[in-house]
């Protein structure tokens, strides 16, 4: 990203434990020109009912890294489908401020094959659960 990183403002995350101060992924879009000014993303992820309690938590790292003349764009994940049909808004809309939200259904939307997936130990782990009946007693 040819972002400078705040070093004494970067010593002060705590190294304890296995938090990792709210940040899940990045991106950016370089161009060739080399000019810093770039559209970044910073995400976090969130699986829990309380997701809107996480919204913040990518905003710290405006502190942390010195970017060119454009702050990042703050996103949140989450595994919940929030999108309103009737209305075409996100239920708890109200909860999201200034933040770019991917939701289930655009998650979804992106995801073109599934194949990736057969790759990952994990897989197999699904497919048993998915696999097994519990006897009627």
């Amino acid at each position: 990203m040819k972002v400078t990183i705040d070093n004494d403002a970067f010593d002060e995350i705590s190294a304890k434990g296995t938090q990792e101060k709210g940040l899940d992924l990045v991106g950016w879009i370089p161009f060739n020109d080399n000019v810093p000014n770039v559209l970044s993303v910073l995400a976090q992820c969130a699986c829990g009912k309380e997701w809107y309690k996480k919204l913040g938590e990518t905003s710290r790292y405006n502190n942390y890294f010195k970017f060119h003349r454009l702050n990042p764009v703050h996103t949140i994940f989450i595994p919940y489908n929030l999108v309103s049909f009737s209305k075409n808004v996100f239920f708890k809309n109200d909860e999201i401020d200034n933040r770019l939200l991917f939701e289930r259904k655009r998650i979804m939307n992106y995801i073109i094959s599934t194949d990736f997936f057969s790759t990952y130990n994990s897989k197999t782990l699904v497919d048993y659960c998915l696999s097994f009946e519990e006897d009627i007693v």
